[in-house]
């Protein structure tokens, strides 16, 4: 069997589980309508570290081969979850899997209720038979079923599946094993539109990146001004690039996030004054066309000496001289990737070499214009 027996969740706390499903309206509504304790979802979050730590399970090195640990990813976050165990744990396995979904092709919400109850219950029990209780946290059942249910749906609108709340076990494994990763996006940031509208976006990245384009936005912070002429200073030139796996536009709306004094819609990019000029003769060494190896010295250069703000308000902030460089890419391929993307979209495969033209007409018309992103 996969599961550790000192958890007390093979087939007798899968089979308590499943007894634990509500058995009436009258009483699932009364599990949603207690208020919400923060604090006790946190403890009985917290609780599952009875059988689910590295000093409490046999293996830490593979920590989703115990069925509680998978209750404790959900409600901790992956992130968080992995953070205490060896790296490089192995992926979710099928029969984990199985044991929260019943033997079916999906986790459905109300499996994932069950078994996180089920979980609870069964520490419970584990407790009332140790001899070394003393050491253990006390179990608490979370304030309300709508605390668990939120915590599923943080994996339900990263796999996007927001409509079933249903979840197919390659994309639950993925969400653990890839939701952490920087750059790497999931399908929506919340099943609420509302809240997915106001949140900002998450920007998909390139492993390669190492943070560079981060730094590059912040660069960019401290000359978009009152972001709607964002193409007149090579910062947010160079930043609207390395958002290739996005939009520019997602990179203007984040620039407005960012500045709290600015009132009004972001101007998007069919909106904003044409590239500059000044900036594109900077970018290509004054020839009429930016090569990628333009970009690339452009890129590295701009992130050698890098500023920060010495005050000012937003938008409107001086800068001076960081002390520092960096973060650069972990390999000029990350470069190369995201000028491919402008390449491709521009047309200029064969070459890579863009004239101003075109390559303002990138940064303009990109986020609207659907157009090949890949040679």
């Amino acid at each position: 069997m996969i599961f550790s027996s000192s958890l007390v969740l093979g087939a007798t706390a899968v089979s308590l589980v499943a007894g634990l499903a509500l058995p009436s309206p009258i009483q699932e509504a009364s599990l949603l309508q207690r208020d919400i304790d923060p604090g006790q979802d946190s403890r009985s979050c917290s609780s599952i570290k009875d059988v689910c730590s590295p000093d409490t399970i046999s293996d830490p090195s593979n920590a989703l081969s115990h069925a509680a640990c998978i209750a404790l990813v959900v409600c901790e976050s992956p992130k968080d979850f992995l953070a205490q165990f060896p790296p490089n744990q192995p992926r979710l396995s099928r029969d984990a899997f199985n044991a929260v979904s019943g033997g079916s092709d999906v986790i459905t919400q109300q499996q994932f209720i069950d078994f996180y109850y089920g979980t609870i219950a069964s520490i419970n029990s584990t407790i009332a038979t140790s001899n070394s209780s003393a050491n253990l946290l006390t179990p608490e059942y979370p304030s309300s079923a709508e605390t668990v249910i939120a915590w599923w749906q943080d994996a339900v609108a990263w796999t996007g599946f927001c409509s079933t709340s249903s979840i197919p076990y390659s994309n639950f494994a993925d969400w653990i094993e890839y939701s952490t990763a920087t750059g790497v996006c999931g399908a929506v940031q919340s099943c609420d539109a509302a809240k997915n509208a106001a949140t900002p976006a998450c920007v998909p990245q390139r492993p390669t990146d190492n943070g560079s384009c981060a730094e590059m936005v912040s660069q960019c912070i401290l000359f978009a001004g009152n972001t709607t002429h964002i193409f007149d200073n090579e910062y947010c030139v160079l930043a609207s690039f390395c958002y290739s796996q996005s939009t520019v536009d997602v990179l203007i709306k984040a620039l407005v996030q960012d500045d709290y004094l600015y009132i009004g819609q972001p101007v998007l990019s069919i909106n904003q004054p044409r590239l500059t000029q000044s900036v594109f003769n900077t970018l290509s060494g004054g020839n009429t066309v930016v090569t990628q190896q333009n970009v690339i010295d452009a890129y590295y250069g701009l992130l050698t000496n890098t500023l920060r703000s010495c005050g000012g308000p937003p938008g409107a902030v001086t800068p001076c001289p960081s002390g520092s460089s960096g973060p650069y890419p972990t390999d000029v391929s990350y470069v190369t990737d995201f000028w491919e993307t402008v390449s491709a979209w521009t047309g200029f495969c064969s070459t890579r070499n863009i004239p101003y033209k075109n390559l303002a007409d990138y940064l303009q018309y990109s986020s609207t214009v659907k157009a090949p992103t890949s040679c």
